[in-house]
């Protein structure tokens, strides 16, 4: 069953990258699933604004500067521009 496991690997890295996706943009994307979901896990325990308002104030800056710096990241790594598909007809 797992003979074939390191062809597998090998045609999945093959078709990341012909798709585009490099190395940082295949490391950052489980890591961001990851910090969603343990940002889901302390929402359930306590809303997560009620949390951040206790905490001071360049502490809770420090969070948004942080969050926005993430959607920045996620913005320049995958940018790619493309042709409008219906230019090609």
């Amino acid at each position: 069953m797992f003979s074939e496991l390191e062809v597998s690997m090998l045609y999945l890295k093959n078709s990341l990258i012909a798709r585009g996706f490099t190395k940082i943009t295949v490391l950052a994307v489980p890591m961001l699933v990851g910090l969603l979901i343990v940002l889901d896990i302390l929402n359930n325990k306590q809303v997560l604004e009620v949390r951040t308002s206790t905490f001071k104030m360049p502490a809770r800056w420090a969070i948004y500067f942080g969050f926005v710096l993430i959607i920045f990241a996620g913005f320049m790594f995958t940018s790619n521009s493309q042709n409008f598909i219906y230019f090609q007809f």
